[in-house]
């Protein structure tokens, strides 16, 4: 399911859309898969969406350099009629844990890889325990 996370509705000025995700589940066992490979046939649990923007310290919102951005770790969790809880916050703790490695591998200054860069950088947004949107996704994130 391309295009999830729409640049105009979604996205502020200055902000990229690095990765999307959503966590599926056909059974008992969540799977995460690429936004690309939908399917219809499993129960969804939770959307995630690592998005880019410039830190308050940037000159510019074109800036590029990935040491002066910020990594926002948005999650939101489905509905689900059945399931239960645990499942959700399982489907939740794969993105989480998705977006996070990918933003381990591709965009952290490998050339200063010191924990609180890092720490700085990568920022859950995953709204309180008490909305329905977001309750797993903040059991996740804890």
């Amino acid at each position: 399911e391309d295009g999830f996370v729409d640049e105009e509705e979604n996205l502020e000025e200055g902000e990229v859309c690095v990765r999307a995700v959503k966590a599926f589940a056909s059974s008992v066992d969540a799977t995460i898969v690429d936004s690309a490979e939908c399917s219809n046939k499993k129960r969804f649990l939770c959307a995630g969406a690592l998005v880019r923007r410039p830190s308050l310290s940037s000159s510019s919102l074109k800036n590029k350099n990935d040491g002066d951005a910020i990594y926002d770790a948005w999650m939101a969790d489905a509905l689900l009629d059945e399931g239960g809880p645990n499942l959700q916050v399982q489907g939740a703790t794969r993105i989480l844990d998705d977006l996070l490695l990918h933003y381990l591998m591709h965009h952290h200054d490998n050339s200063n890889p010191g924990t609180s860069q890092i720490i700085e950088s990568f920022v859950v947004q995953c709204g309180s325990p008490e909305n329905e949107f977001t309750c797993a996704s903040y059991q996740a994130a804890l």
